[in-house]
């Protein structure tokens, strides 16, 4: 028996030394594999990266029609109604909502936000028109035919776009993140993260729902993409820089920003911040 004195540690066996090396190791492997222990999760991180083996297609736009567009317009949101186009206009103490004729470009009627509001998305819901804020979280509802306000709503997030799909209200708020809302209340149901490639796709900013599937532009770029609204997966891809405006070249806002699908022609109707113009076209894929 070797002695060893009060309060030293002995030395174990070169055997014992390798059997406690290779504990370690397990434990370790175990510690990194669950996520959950001593708040590790990454469960609610909208940035974090998602298995995605879809390939994308890529389209180009084909332009179908130009439109004149009114350049004060900080384009928002945008939505087609039949003969009716209905645009929210951004930035505080201008913020502002529109219903255009399509065919002659007159306004129809608008309503004014308070000046504390920074106006963000539209969309239609019903006999409604459904306005997110920035950082107000406050929605503004107005009757669609009239825009007399009926309602205001709150919610728990940044608002940046906002679509119908089906039954469902989605709201993006420049993550990766699309939420799913109940459409009268706004409360949050569920949410997805969007990714492409293994990879979370952020800044997502204004959103139309068509066919079944959510269209995004991307805040600060010129691109468009399709997205799974179930997998929130990124099918398809659109780079548009074409179309940009050299009056807006060195505008960092400037970028394309609002998508209005046009059900009846299958065409989407395209423009952005200040821009001159707006753009009918069709996706189609690149050669």
């Amino acid at each position: 028996m070797r002695f060893r004195s009060p309060g030293t540690r002995e030395s174990p066996s070169p055997a014992v030394h390798v059997l406690l090396c290779a504990r370690r190791v397990v434990l370790a492997c175990v510690l990194l594999a669950t996520p959950s222990i001593a708040g590790c999760s990454d469960d609610t991180d909208p940035t974090r990266r998602v298995t995605d083996t879809t390939a994308s297609v890529t389209w180009r736009a084909e332009i179908i029609a130009r439109k004149a567009h009114d350049t004060n317009v900080f384009t928002q949101g945008l939505e087609i109604d039949g003969t009716v186009l209905y645009e929210s206009s951004g930035l505080y103490g201008r913020s502002s909502v529109r219903a255009i004729d399509r065919a002659s470009g007159r306004v129809l009627r608008s309503y004014d936000l308070p000046a504390t509001m920074f106006a963000e998305g539209l969309t239609r819901i019903g006999d409604r028109l459904v306005v997110l804020t920035w950082q107000e979280r406050v929605a503004f509802v107005l009757d669609a035919a009239t825009f007399t306000e009926v309602t205001r709503l709150e919610y728990d997030a940044d608002g940046w776009g906002i679509c119908a799909l089906g039954e469902e209200i989605i709201t993006s708020d420049g993550s990766a993140r699309l939420t799913v809302r109940d459409p009268q209340t706004l409360v949050a149901r569920r949410t997805v993260v969007v990714s492409l490639a293994g990879a979370a796709v952020t800044n997502l900013n204004e959103l139309e729902c068509a066919s079944g599937a959510v269209y995004a532009n991307v805040w600060r770029t010129d691109r468009i993409v399709r997205i799974d609204a179930t997998s929130g997966q990124v099918t398809a891809i659109a780079d548009m820089p074409e179309l940009r405006p050299r009056s807006t070249t060195d505008d960092p806002d400037g970028a394309l920003n609002g998508i209005a699908y046009d059900a009846t022609n299958a065409t989407f109707l395209l423009t952005g911040k200040r821009w001159p113009e707006m753009f009918e076209v069709r996706f189609v894929p690149t050669s």
